[in-house]
């Protein structure tokens, strides 16, 4: 699955519903609203890079695919953009508990912000 800087295939996209275990019509129902698909699409690429799994950036657990979540790590509320620098994947605890907070202030053993 290479990425070559354009929007992804959708065979790329149907590589990670399989990988996620997910029906189509649950893809579907994941995709966020404030997030685009291609942001979305990124943001799984780079954290399988990284981690190798679908891994949440702020505990570092394995998240379940039902328990992706998608998060601004600077809220929209605080000027934060849908892109793929701001978004971060997390679990839906990490995401939750994170609430309006900025990455910086929400307390986490994962990815370390300057």
């Amino acid at each position: 699955m290479a990425y070559n800087g354009k929007m992804s295939t959708k065979e790329d996209w149907e590589r990670i519903r399989i990988k996620l275990g997910l029906s189509k019509e649950q893809v579907y129902a994941k995709q966020s609203k404030k997030i685009s698909r291609e942001t979305q699409f990124l943001v799984i690429k780079d954290n399988i890079l990284k981690y190798g799994d679908f891994t949440c950036e702020y505990c570092l657990r394995v998240v379940k695919p039902k328990d992706i979540h998608f998060d601004h790590r600077t809220p929209k509320s605080k000027g934060g953009r849908g892109n793929k620098e701001n978004v971060s994947l997390s679990c839906s605890t990490c995401n939750l508990r994170k609430k309006t907070r900025r990455a910086e202030e929400f307390p986490c053993k994962g990815r370390q912000y300057v």
